[in-house]
């Protein structure tokens, strides 16, 4: 043991770990180089990295390639107009001194390399379409710039731009969403040649400084930019202005002081509830958008803008239509859908220049329009006839007369019945009575020579009504669109006691290939019924109740079942979701499952003629205010054989 003792000898490693002998370093590392010889990861290390640098000179040639766009304007100096869609602009750029317009940069990446705008002093046209942290120092040069488009994160630097007295069109995007909202640019009145100016980016109130500028004539207050209390004061004193795009929470009389405006947009504000009279003064207007606020009427002064072209109050809350609406006989596109309009005017048919006409809501499906006036017969010029979802029982006679009519998109009505009018349509390309509860077209369909598209999807037709429609799309051969109807064999409504109808064969063979097994009595003595709002008790399908509680879904797996985009995972079913509110919509009972995590429904009709194998349809919930239903066109049986298992 004693001889073992030598090991004290570990001064040995006192030499590896002293520091005093580490200052030879000369002769540490030649000793350390012999005996370090046959290890050869410290030297390949060395080698790695020096292959690294050597790699690095590979990809900068690529940063900073020149484009074929650039190689061709620098080899023929009469091309004045340049588009580069490269983050970082080449150096080679600054040779082209000739160039009057250039668009750079891509959408939402950061724009690098503006140091080559530098010699580009002639520019008259500039479109940055990457994002800036700070305003190109280059643009205090661009004396002749007439027109600029820039997006500058640091809201500060961008009063560069104020000394650009040329200016006539700005489209300026200043801070940044991730950071506090920034100020109002108050330099902007300095600009006082401009004529078109489009702000966007997290300001809050507008400065009067923008009353500077008298010859506006275009004004656009964008994405970000807070919504005024009111129309304000700098931009009530712009006299010549033809288009102006604001946000505001009440318009008060001064609108009418804008008598040579072309153009008015407001939306989202659901503040603003009503329009000033002072609105009729505006006789120049051809546009007015007013979609998304809160307006619960439109006053009779509307009949003064004679030039209107498009009128569209789309999502709000309007009860009726002035029949001043009458005197628009210019206008050519009117939006009225998501309203809990119930009547229209019959000095609708006075609207002699209109090709398009939108009505209808399914936000408001309780108050829909019940009724087509007469008059929209002497619509000589409309083109397209459009609402989804409202109280339309049936069409006027008089809808024959709509002869330059091409598409016809009713679904989601009440409609029980067509005219045969509807025959002289000779337009017609594209015909819709989806989701209604129509059961049979007239024979005079067969005078749609152009029709090209038929959705009658979720309809029910009986067996004469499906044959004459069957032979007709026969008839117009495979190249048209026909979605038809399913044929009612009449089987009677349900008992309102409940029934103890099971799954049909093909459910129960399509659930033993997937290795689910049924386990439930012969038969359920009193299901749940629902009740429906007109008062009829429908009972819960005992199909849907054999497929949630009854299927032995094995331990571990879950299934998926895929549409399309959509998927929907078996393993969070929930039974009893109450479907009644949506029986205005779809006009006959649904009961279904929730897809608790996508919060989609799947449904199926109470009343479908083969309860064993009932049809499927898929609702769709906007935060469960809005809804739109959409035939699968599956039955349970071809859902279920669609079930991909997968692992939990």
């Amino acid at each position: 043991m004693k001889k073992k003792r030598p090991t004290p000898k570990k001064p040995v490693a006192k030499k590896k770990a002293a520091p005093k002998k580490s200052s030879a370093k000369p002769a540490t590392k030649k000793a350390a180089a012999k005996k370090a010889k046959p290890v050869a990861k410290p030297t390949k290390k060395p080698a790695a990295a020096a292959k690294a640098p050597a790699k690095a000179p590979d990809k900068k040639p690529k940063k900073t390639k020149v484009p074929p766009e650039l190689i061709a304007a620098l080899a023929d100096p009469t091309k004045t107009a340049l588009r580069l869609e490269v983050e970082t602009l080449p150096p080679e750029l600054g040779q082209a001194t000739w160039l009057k317009e250039l668009s750079t940069g891509k959408i939402g990446k950061p724009f690098l390399g503006s140091e080559a705008l530098a010699t580009l002093v002639d520019l008259e046209e500039l479109s940055i379409w990457g994002n800036c942290d700070e305003a190109p120092a280059a643009l205090s040069g661009m004396k002749k710039l007439r027109e600029l488009r820039i997006h500058i994160a640091n809201a500060p630097t961008a009063e560069l731009i104020a000394d650009l007295t040329s200016l006539e069109k700005l489209d300026l995007f200043i801070g940044d969403f991730m950071k506090p909202d920034v100020e109002f640019p108050r330099w902007i009145g300095r600009l006082v040649n401009l004529k078109d100016l489009r702000l966007n980016g997290p300001m809050g109130a507008i400065g009067d400084e923008i009353g500077a500028l008298a010859g506006l004539e275009a004004l656009e207050f964008g994405h970000g930019v807070h919504a005024q209390p009111r129309l304000p004061d700098g931009v009530a004193a712009l006299k010549r202005l033809r288009e102006l795009q604001i946000n505001v929470h009440a318009l008060d009389s001064r609108i009418g002081e804008l008598t040579d405006l072309e153009l008015l947009e407001i939306r989202s504000q659901k503040t603003l509830t009503q329009l000033p009279a002072e609105i009729g003064r505006l006789t120049k207007l051809t546009k007015l958008t007013l979609t998304s606020n809160g307006l619960t009427s439109l006053p009779p002064e509307i009949g003064a803008l004679v030039n209107l072209t498009s009128l569209d109050v789309q999502s709000n809350a309007l009860t009726s239509i002035p029949p001043e609406i009458g005197k628009l006989t210019k206008l050519t596109d009117l939006d009225i859908t998501c309203n809990p309009v119930r009547v229209l005017p019959p000095e609708i048919g006075q609207l002699s220049s209109l090709t398009s006409f939108k009505f209808g809501s399914d936000k408001h499906l309780d108050a829909g329009v019940e009724a087509l006036p007469p008059e929209i017969g002497q619509l000589k010029l409309l083109r397209s006839l459009w609402s989804h979802g409202g109280r339309l029982t049936t069409l006027p006679r008089e809808i024959g007369g709509c002869e330059a009519l091409k598409t016809l998109y009713l679904p989601a009505h009440p409609i029980t019945s067509v005219p045969p009018e509807i025959g002289q349509l000779k337009k017609l390309e594209w015909l819709s009575f989806a989701e209604t509860p129509l059961a049979e077209l007239p024979v005079e369909i067969e005078g749609c020579t152009a029709l090209k598209e038929l959705d009658l999807t979720g309809c029910s037709f009986p067996q004469a009504s499906y044959d004459r429609i069957i032979a007709f799309k026969a008839s117009r051969g495979n190249h048209y669109d026909f979605k038809m109807p399913r044929l009612d064999k009449k089987r009677p409504p349900p008992p309102a006691t409940g029934s103890t109808t099971r799954l049909g064969p093909k459910v129960l063979e399509a659930l033993a290939k997937k290795g689910l097994v049924i386990e439930s009595p012969a038969e359920i003595p009193e299901p749940n019924t629902r009740k429906m709002k007109g008062g009829a008790e429908y009972p819960v399908p005992e199909a849907m109740r054999q497929f949630i509680r009854d299927v032995k879904w094995p331990a571990g797996i879950r299934y998926e079942v895929t549409f399309g985009s959509w998927k929907f995972d078996a393993i969070d079913f929930r039974f009893g979701v109450d479907l009644t509110e949506y029986e205005c919509s779809f006009h006959r009972p649904f009961d279904g499952l929730l897809d608790l995590t996508n919060h989609n429904m799947l449904v199926w009709d109470m009343s479908d003629p083969d309860p064993g194998d009932p049809r499927l349809y898929r609702i769709d919930h906007d935060g469960w205010s809005e809804h739109d239903a959409m035939s699968l066109g599956v039955r349970l049986s071809t859902f279920v054989q669609k079930m991909k298992p997968k692992p939990m």
